[in-house]
């Protein structure tokens, strides 16, 4: 086990366990704040989806950042515990749902009224084109949905700039030593 600290906010400076070894790749610190950075304004008061939520540090920032609530979705059992020992460790488990399922498959049953969206799957993902794709369409329809970020492999940037080609959405990408953000919005600025 390893440790990573809360960056920002209310929980800045809190120390969450992490998994360590070779099958684990945190959002590191540096990106973890891009994307907060992007969402300052918009994370107060929101919902937050995380898929691929690994051990959901993403979901703790927001919280930390004064999102009302989140959901987050890992397959994982053993991350799952992780989750909820961090989040009681935060004493913020009455404010996330955990649903336990593949991120595609949770997205397709519903957008569980999320106001902003982060996806973090492995980089070698190999449905990460139906991912943004199915993210997009499905999260697209929702009321209340602004914005989407997908973090992955610098590698696999031309495949991501080709599907957005096709999905003709509002998009960014952010660039970083191994990383890139997509950021799609569905609301204006």
């Amino acid at each position: 086990m390893g440790q990573m600290r809360i960056q920002s906010g209310l929980y800045k400076g809190k120390q969450l366990e992490v998994f360590s070894g070779k099958d684990f790749r945190p959002t590191t610190a540096r990106v973890r704040e891009a994307a907060f950075n992007i969402w300052r304004e918009p994370i107060k008061g929101s919902i937050f989806l995380e898929l691929f939520a690994g051990t959901a540090a993403m979901t703790m920032e927001a919280l930390s950042l004064g999102a009302a609530r989140a959901t987050v979705v890992e397959y994982d059992a053993k991350r799952i515990g992780l989750i909820r020992k961090n989040l009681i460790k935060l004493d913020v488990e009455r404010q996330v749902e955990i649903i336990a399922s593949d991120a595609l498959a949770a997205v397709r049953e519903g957008c569980f009224g999320a106001h902003l969206v982060y996806a973090d799957p492995p980089y070698r993902y190999p449905r990460l084109r139906e991912l943004v794709s199915v993210v997009a369409g499905h999260i697209n329809r929702g009321p209340d949905t602004e914005e989407f970020i997908l973090e992955t492999s610098a590698k696999r940037e031309e495949e991501i700039v080709d599907l957005l080609g096709d999905l003709s959405l509002p998009h960014k990408i952010y660039r970083y030593p191994g990383t890139i953000l997509l950021r799609i919005w569905f609301k204006e600025n």
